[in-house]
Order: C-alpha cells, then structure tokens, then sequence
C-alpha cells in the first residue's frame, strides 16, 4: 500500500453500506456484538427514508408529516441527545447541520451546556480539538497536531472546518459548548506517523509502513469493523456527557442512525430515546449519469417528521459536483 486512500476510505464506508432492519433486539435482550456488527453488512430492501418525494404523495399512508422550522427547533431544543445523520461527501448536508448546531445552541438557556460529538475525529484529536476551539493554536497549527494534513482538502472543501469555527465562536460568545470525538483511537503509532509527517510539512500522499497495512485494510473491508465497538464508544461518550448536566449532539453516519442500530443501542443502555435527525437522499436526486444540478439550487430546508418517535428528516440531495470533487480528493478512481 503506497498511499492514504484505504485510510481515506473509511470517510466513505457509511455512505455505501446499506441499512437492516432486520436485526431483532429488544430493550430486555443483551445486544450480541456479533450480531449487531453484522446488522451493518446486511443486505436488505430500500430503508424507510428513502424515496421520501413518492412517499410525500400519499403522506398519511408511509406517516410523513412536512413541519415548520420553529415546529422542528422547538422540538429539538427539548432534546437530551440528537443525532444528526451523515453523508460525508455532502456540502449542502453538512451546511443543513451547522444551521441546526447554530440555532440550538445560540438560543439555548443561559443554564444549557452542550457537547458536541464529530464521528470524523479520532480519540488522539480531542487535544488539539480543544486547543482549536479554544483559541490557542491556529488552523494551520490544527491540520498538524491532529494530524490531518492528508485530508485538508476534504476538511475545507466540505465545509468541516465550519462545525468548529461555529463551535469557536459560541465558546467566545460565552456559550458553554465542548468538541468531542466519536471514533475510537487510530491508534498512537498510526496518530504519531501521520502527525510527525505533517510536522515535517510533508505533502501526502505518504509511504504507508507495512505494520499499518493490516489496520488500513479494514477500513476497505467492513465486515472486520467491529461496529458495536464503534458505537458502544460513542454511547459511554454521551453516558458521560448526561451525568455531567450536559446536552449532546452527535454528527455521525447515516448507517448509524438508522433505528435499530446506534439509537437503539443508546435506549437500552442510556434509557432515553435520542432525538434522530437524517438526510434523506431522493432516488431522484442522487445526481448521476451526467444529470447535474448544483449546490445553489437547494437554498430552502424542506424538514418531514416520521411516524417513528422523534425521527426527522431534511432535504440534501447529493450532488454531482460534489461526489466529483469527493471521489477526486481521494482519488477513488484511480
């Protein structure tokens, strides 16, 4: 392995796994996490949020409901723990998400404290994170510490950089707001490689050293991701962060979101069902075969709540251009 794109493929394994439904597990039950690691590889039918614009033609049979945006914050404002679903290669998603970050938190009570978690950080980054957002280091100090100089590109270009600056900025403006991160360690010998690379100001892609290999490949092979591990981390993040008095919002994967994964795994461990927030993306509007429209001309939030208790769902199509711009930082055709 001659370079980063393994790594890199794991900003884009949510995107292709499907979601299951099928996985039985009731509030009772222990999870097996055998089982529930192999409920994200399952194949099943389409998921219940898409197709939403077929749906939204006979909404009283599939239980959709279009809300306003005051119905829609005014619910999410009440909320412990929101999980606002992910597709990484998404602008207008993830711009979707900092006006919902924005908003709660801006006019959140004096007494309000919240927490946010970021599935794309590493347990090595909550140093630098903090020191980000806290004002000590500056950007280009930010890529260093963390590491992160391979996927800057990715990082600006999408809009990443945004959740923190937001994030920043509520923390100046005397809002008590913390950063968390919502994957497990990398791994200190992997951290360190990557981040002694970017302190040398060596552009990527890198030499990947043999003993890595291993480590990288399961990012390309999903069926080795022990996904229970990976959101049993996330769950006990957010356990701590209830016990302290805060509120949390989780910016993690779609394929996590779905009901009988990370959500369920939080009401039977935590006992409180987590407000979920995802991007439907309309079979329609998932931009292939030369069909293209742009970033601009999705400027309106459409929000929709489902019959399901406390689910939501907004409009971000994916975009041609973006999923171009994705796949060539990258280089996922090569």
């Amino acid at each position: 392995m001659k370079d980063l794109k393994t790594i890199a493929s794991g900003l884009t394994l949510l995107i292709s796994l499907t979601n299951c439904s099928n996985l039985e597990i009731r509030k009772n039950e222990e999870f097996d996490p055998v089982i529930y690691s192999q409920s994200y590889l399952d194949k099943i039918e389409k998921n219940y949020f898409n197709n939403l614009s077929v749906k939204l033609k006979e909404p009283e049979k599939y239980g959709i409901e279009q809300i306003t945006e005051q119905e829609f914050y005014s619910q999410l404002k009440k909320e412990k723990i929101i999980l606002l679903g992910d597709v990484h290669p998404s602008r207008l998603g993830h711009k979707r998400k900092q006006e919902i970050i924005k908003e709660i938190i801006g006019s959140s009570k004096d007494n309000e404290e919240y927490s946010i978690i970021m599935e794309i950080f590493y347990e090595e980054h909550e140093k630098p994170l903090e020191e980000y957002i806290s004002g000590k280091i500056d950007k280009e100090k930010f890529f260093v510490e963390t590491g992160f100089l391979y996927v800057k590109p990715y990082l600006e270009e999408f809009c990443i950089l945004d959740y923190l600056d937001i994030i920043k900025d509520k923390r100046m403006g005397g809002k008590d707001v913390k950063i968390l991160s919502g994957s497990t360690a990398m791994g200190k010998d992997l951290f360190e490689f990557l981040r002694d690379k970017a302190r040398k100001r060596e552009k990527p892609p890198y030499d990947i050293p043999k003993k890595f290999e291993e480590r990288a490949s399961i990012t390309q092979d999903y069926s080795k991701i022990n996904w229970y591990n990976e959101d049993i981390y996330v769950v006990n993040k957010i356990k701590k962060e209830l016990k302290q008095g805060r509120k949390v919002i989780d910016i993690i994967g779609e394929t996590h979101v779905e009901e009988k994964h990370l959500p369920l795994l939080i009401e039977k461990e935590i006992g409180v069902i987590p407000c979920v927030v995802s991007q439907y993306n309309n079979e329609s509007d998932i931009v292939t075969g030369g069909i293209a429209k742009k970033f601009e001309e999705y400027d309106k939030m459409y929000i929709y709540k489902s019959s399901r208790e406390k689910y939501y769902f907004i409009n971000t199509p994916l975009i041609q251009e973006d999923i171009l711009k994705y796949r060539g930082i990258f280089k996922l055709d090569e």
